[in-house]
């Protein structure tokens, strides 16, 4: 942007709550080489609180508002996917033969170089997909879930989980996985499959698929569960989801506490967005320097961060 002495500059500073839980500050100093302009703050709050009024203080030379947000998150529910489980072995994909990286009862595959695709608002190439019913969104873990499944959120790696049915299974003894970019004709996704895959030391089997919409087509963001078959759905289990800290998440189902998924089920998971607070204010440009910079700081128990915008005077 360019301005001139004497032209009104307008600022405006806009806040999403992520997982924030407490109280939020913004706090602006007005820039050097301009002066604020009078009664020009204006504030907008939607799910959310304010505690203290954006407004200007003229000691500080700067603007402050303090409030706190609805936290967003993850959700796991009921909800249709656009075409239902197709068993990819039907479709003609062959069955993953890496030998699951050594593990077939507690380990899995591992996939880089994947199309693009985005969760919980930041984009993956990688994925984690573990024989015992989890997705690992990227790779930060580099391991895949074991026998032990967790109540999410929970902090302990690995984190950013999907979990259609999180149990022990056990490929080794029997069942097959699978993972495929399908074309849809509007786009693409990925779907990762277990089919018939045992549950350790039992007959029963697991038949699911998790579907991810990959960026740039009619499902981008979407992603999916979907079962065809779980043999003894009120055993120990997690259905769920959490995002990469391992600090918010949504469960649909954990050890008998829930509601059981079975055939037919499809469940969608959604990223909440947080509440909003949108702050603005206007100064009067003096271009006494090259530029204007001005700088807002937001502060909360998760921590700082900066918003910069630059203005060239002439």
């Amino acid at each position: 942007d360019m301005a001139s002495p004497g032209d009104t500059l307008t600022y405006e500073l806009s806040v999403t709550n992520g997982p924030v839980t407490g109280p939020i500050t913004v706090t602006d100093v007005v820039p050097a080489g301009t002066t604020f302009v009078p009664a020009s703050e204006t504030e907008s709050v939607d799910f959310g609180s304010t505690s203290s009024s954006w407004s200007y203080d003229a000691g500080s030379n700067s603007l402050t508002w303090t409030g706190e947000l609805d936290p967003g998150g993850l959700d796991v529910s009921d909800g249709f996917s656009p075409f239902g489980y197709f068993s990819l072995g039907g479709l003609g994909v062959a069955p993953l033969s890496s030998g699951c990286n050594g593990d077939c009862d507690d380990g899995g595959y591992y996939f880089t170089g994947l199309p693009a695709y985005t969760y919980n608002g930041n984009t993956y190439t990688a994925s984690l997909f573990s024989v015992n019913g989890t997705l690992e969104v990227g790779d930060a873990s580099l391991s895949f879930s074991s026998f032990a499944n967790q109540n999410l959120p929970d902090s302990d790696t690995p984190n950013n989980i999907l979990a259609p049915f999180w149990r022990d299974l056990n490929q080794s003894a029997g069942g097959e996985m699978y993972a495929a970019n399908l074309n849809l004709g509007c786009g693409t996704a990925l779907v990762y499959e277990w089919e018939n895959v045992p549950h350790f030391g039992s007959s029963d089997t697991v038949t699911m698929q998790i579907w991810v919409g990959n960026n740039g087509g009619c499902v981008e963001g979407g992603i999916w569960f979907v079962y065809a078959n779980i043999d003894d759905p009120t055993t120990n289990a997690t259905v769920g989801a959490e995002n990469a800290a391992g600090d918010n998440g949504s469960m649909y189902y954990f050890n008998g506490t829930g509601t059981p998924v079975g055939a037919g089920t499809e469940l969608l998971v959604s990223t909440l967005q947080g509440g909003t607070a949108t702050l603005g204010f206007e100064v009067q440009a003096d271009c006494d320097s090259d530029v204007v910079v001005n700088r807002g700081e937001l502060s909360s128990d998760r921590g700082d961060e900066a918003a910069i915008a630059v203005t060239q005077c002439q």
